[in-house]
């Protein structure tokens, strides 16, 4: 999962969540994505764009793990790595530097 994030205020202005590992190809998670332009990243938004990117993908299993496994995997790794770019872009701010 890789997260690029940038905004205006504490609202997300532009989002890009990729994900792999979850597919024939790397993909983006979209609809999460959509969710949370103009949003606050809040502990409840970030989750629900987590909750969205796990539920939208369609995984395979295969002897490493199952279907059901990578989802929960790219939840906890859409919502780890979002709370890590909000932190990343608020550090930026605080530094004066233009997100």
């Amino acid at each position: 999962v890789a997260v690029t994030l940038s905004g205006e205020g504490d609202h997300v202005g532009d989002v890009r969540i990729a994900l792999g590992g979850v597919g024939q190809t790397p993909s983006r998670a979209a609809a999460a994505e959509r969710g949370l332009i103009d949003q606050m990243l809040t502990t409840e938004t970030i989750a629900a764009a987590a909750g969205t990117a796990a539920a939208d993908c369609d995984p395979p299993g295969d002897q490493q793990a199952s279907a059901d496994f990578r989802r929960h995997l790219v939840e906890v790794l859409v919502r780890r790595c979002l709370a890590k770019a909000r932190d990343r872009l608020h550090e930026a701010r605080a530094v004066g530097v233009r997100s």
